[in-house]
C-alpha cells in the first residue's frame, strides 16, 4: 500500500524539471522533501510524454508516495480512467526483460497500469 503526501502537483509543473535530463543522483525539492527526479521512468515521462501509448488515457498530476516510512518519498504519475477512477501510469518494457529486452530508451513506453496488467496477462497486446 502507498502512503501519499499531499499536496499533489500538476503534470505542466514537474514535467519541465523532468527535461532538463538530470543526472543520476539530482534531486528537487518539494514541499520540504528531496525527491529523485533521475529515475527510468520519470525519464520516460520526459521523453515520451504521458499518455498511455494503448488506451490513450493521459496522466494529469504527480503525487508524492513511499512504500514504507522508512523510504524516501518518490513521484508517481497519475491519470483518469473514462469511469473517473485514478490510475497510475507505468514505465513498460515492449520486450520484456526476462525475454531479452533491456533497459534501453528504445524498448521502453508508457502504460497506464490497466494496460501494463492487461498486457501482462496476454500472450499478444495489440
Amino acid at each position: 500500500m502507498l502512503e501519499r503526501k499531499e499536496p499533489t502537483y500538476p503534470v505542466n509543473q514537474i514535467l519541465p524539471l523532468l527535461k532538463v535530463y538530470p543526472k543520476k543522483g539530482d534531486c528537487i525539492d518539494l514541499e520540504g522533501d528531496s525527491i529523485n527526479i533521475n529515475s527510468l521512468r520519470l525519464r520516460l515521462f520526459a521523453r515520451e510524454g504521458v499518455s498511455c501509448v494503448h488506451c490513450k488515457v493521459s496522466g494529469v498530476f504527480f503525487a508524492k508516495e513511499r512504500h514504507r516510512p522508512d523510504q524516501p518519498w518518490h513521484l508517481n504519475l497519475y491519470g483518469y480512467h473514462q469511469d473517473g477512477t485514478e490510475v497510475l501510469m507505468t514505465k513498460d518494457h515492449v520486450v520484456p526483460v526476462s525475454k531479452g529486452g533491456g533497459n534501453k530508451p528504445a524498448n521502453l513506453q508508457v502504460l497506464c497500469a490497466r494496460c501494463n496488467h492487461f498486457k501482462g496477462s496476454q500472450k499478444e497486446f495489440t
